[in-house]
């Protein structure tokens, strides 16, 4: 994000002055009545009637990816403050009982579609995957947990990541995050119980692993949303070797 200053705003005011969306890289903004998720490029400050005013670039983040230019503070919204005043059903991490519903309902409507029971939400395993979600950003590493860390094996994971050379970007909502992992339905071939070569089916295996009956989730996100690293915990472990999920 960009600040500039014009009109006798210093930028040692600026430092004193945040301007009201100086912790947000997305917000959403209103544009001809609707309420459109956006980046936010570069902020102006600039006094009025001796007061600090601001204007944002911002570049809309659904199809087209328009820039506009000049934007109103009051035409913004923070995330938390679009979900609250409930301008959108979007939500973007396991905080709330939104979060944990929607990527739950990702994995069971998986699990659903060839017949086996719905996974329940598990606490512990939300702690363990957070747990390890956060060591894999703080190391700016993306790799499985040891099978020590996992009760010997018995609990299975299943990662996501999203990298961004840039500030910002479209977060993963709970379900985007986990759909890559319901996409590789389409490299798994249940006669053979196999994967298509050179593609990976081994995450949707064990989203729809029949004895599989909890699973917990976590996110870990760095300060300036380039990456974000998504994790999930499963017990009892699927992907035994030599057995079918279902």
């Amino acid at each position: 994000m960009v600040v500039q200053v014009q009109g006798g705003l210093t930028q040692g005011a600026i430092a004193q002055l945040n301007h009201p969306f100086a912790n947000s890289h997305i917000v959403y903004v209103l544009k001809n009545g609707d309420w459109r998720e956006a980046f936010i490029q570069q902020v102006r400050g600039r006094l009025s009637q001796g007061l600090p005013a601001w204007t944002y670039r911002v570049q809309y983040l659904d199809q087209g990816q328009e820039v506009e230019n000049g934007v109103e503070a009051d035409r913004l919204r923070t995330i938390e403050q679009a979900q609250r005043q409930g301008l959108t059903d979007n939500v973007y991490d396991l905080s709330t009982q939104a979060g944990i519903a929607q990527i739950l309902a990702a994995h069971n409507q998986a699990r659903q579609a060839v017949g086996v029971p719905d996974l329940a939400w598990s606490g512990r395993l939300a702690t363990s995957a957070q747990t390890w979600a956060d060591r894999l950003l703080a190391e700016n590493r993306f790799e499985h947990s040891p099978p020590s860390l996992r009760a010997n094996g018995w609990i299975g994971e299943n990662l996501a990541t999203r990298r961004s050379s840039a500030p910002g970007g479209s977060l993963f909502t709970p379900r985007r995050a986990v759909q890559g992992w319901v996409d590789e339905r389409a490299d798994y071939d249940y006669a053979s119980n196999s994967c298509t070569p050179g593609k990976m089916c081994g995450h949707y295996r064990q989203m729809v692993w029949s004895t599989t009956t909890e699973v917990g989730c976590g996110v870990a996100r760095d300060g300036h949303d380039r990456r974000e690293v998504w994790v999930c915990h499963y017990s009892p472990a699927g992907n035994i070797v030599g057995r079918r999920p279902y």
